[in-house]
């Protein structure tokens, strides 16, 4: 007989993830070795397929040896190898370019004569062009008369030298007036003009939404009781929510007699504004294998007089059956365990309770949710009174 199960590696995109295992009733993670049941599309863990006894919980197949077990899905889910990572060295760095001492002081040394030669120039030079423009230049006009000497019949006449020196005053070359540099008039400092302080305003606290818990009676609804041997009572929390349960529970219609005159829905009234999310401890009855995946029922919201749906209840997603069996649906991937205790007819075996926690709508969040309500559809969606619903707790989470 061909094997309907297959051995694979549980990939983070595959939508097997988020299942629990129904041997070990843990979550299953990327990376988990699962055994696909392909015949129910269902999954159970590698370590918890021994505990099973070689038989399948969903279609009852009996797998004699462990090798049968195959399929396509060991080549679709194989890791693959990695190449080894090349290792990157770290860079060397540069070293610093360094010039010699001895260099650096003849440079210096240099740079320093060059300035002191250049400065002694401009001071002879200034010093030679003012001795030549206040030198004067002394000129000397002389005149000499020689003796004429003139004789005449009547006798000799002498006529003395006259010698007449015509001194001048010494022409002084007048120097070429330097012209002073216009006096460069001082710009008035600008006043700094000082930043006008401005007063920072005060945030405005905003008040922040605080969440509360409004715990729901099941009220007249309630029409059984729980099969525990000491089933959870009063106020308790469980999963981190309070909750307020009685003796009594509330169980919809169910194929074995009394259970088959049992509603098909309850309606519980409520007037809770902000209602955020509510939080059902809902299990299923008969919850047979041959149900699985299928919607049995639906959760109905009545916010301000409209009735908006808030999920359907598909068994193996958002419900599961109260107790563990080989012929029924053991794992509910959205639902989360928060109570388990021994059966009152089986004290070998052992119960739970799950919480199924939804966000309601927009509707019932910025106004009030009047009602709600849970609702068996499994007479006309899959034409059983089986699954039974099976509710224990209802509590609201709003804002306040």
């Amino acid at each position: 007989m061909t094997s309907k199960h297959s051995v694979a590696v549980l990939q983070a995109t595959s939508h097997y993830l988020g299942r629990k295992c129904p041997v070990s009733k843990k979550e299953l993670a990327p990376g988990d070795q699962i055994v696909i049941c392909h015949a129910k599309d269902e999954i159970v863990s590698w370590m918890g397929w021994p505990q099973l006894g070689g038989r399948c919980p969903y279609c009852g197949q009996v797998v004699s040896e462990w090798g049968s077990i195959g399929g396509p899905g060991e080549r679709e889910t194989a890791p693959k190898k990695k190449k080894p990572l090349t290792p990157i060295l770290p860079r060397k760095r540069p070293e610093p370019i360094t010039m010699p001492w001895r260099t650096i002081a003849i440079a210096t040394i240099g740079l320093l004569v060059c300035a002191v030669s250049l400065l002694a120039f401009g001071v002879l030079r200034s010093t030679s062009e003012r001795e030549a423009t206040s030198t004067s230049i002394p000129q000397t006009v002389a005149t000499s008369t020689s003796r004429l000497g003139t004789e005449s019949s009547a006798g000799l006449a002498t006529v003395a030298n006259t010698v007449e020196v015509t001194s001048e005053p010494p022409t002084t070359i007048p120097s070429t007036p330097t012209r002073s540099p216009n006096p460069t008039a001082t710009r008035a400092s600008t006043p700094t003009r000082r930043p006008t302080h401005t007063s920072t305003p005060r945030p405005t606290s905003t008040p922040i939404p605080v969440l509360a818990y409004e715990p729901v009676s099941l009220g007249g609804g309630a029409n059984a009781s729980l099969d525990f041997q000491s089933p959870p009572r009063g106020d308790i929390t469980l999963g981190g929510i309070p909750f307020q349960l009685s003796e009594r529970v509330f169980k919809s219609q169910a194929s074995p007699s009394p259970h088959n005159n049992h509603p098909t829905s309850i309606l519980l009234s409520m007037n809770v504004s902000q209602a955020y999310r509510v939080h059902l401890l809902l299990n299923t009855g008969n919850g047979f294998n041959q149900f699985n995946g299928r919607v049995i029922g639906q959760v109905v919201a009545h916010c301000n007089g409209d009735s908006i749906p808030v999920t359907d209840l598909r068994l193996g997603r958002e419900v599961r059956e109260w107790h563990v069996a080989d012929n029924v649906v053991s794992v509910a991937s959205h639902a989360r365990q928060v109570w388990s205790g021994t059966l009152a007819d089986f004290p070998d075996l052992t119960g739970h309770i799950d919480m199924l926690s939804l966000d309601l709508p927009s509707a019932c969040q910025n106004e009030k949710l009047t009602a709600l309500e849970i609702i068996d559809s499994s007479a006309t969606a899959v034409n059983s009174l089986d699954p039974a619903l099976n509710l224990i707790g209802v509590t609201v989470e709003h804002y306040q």
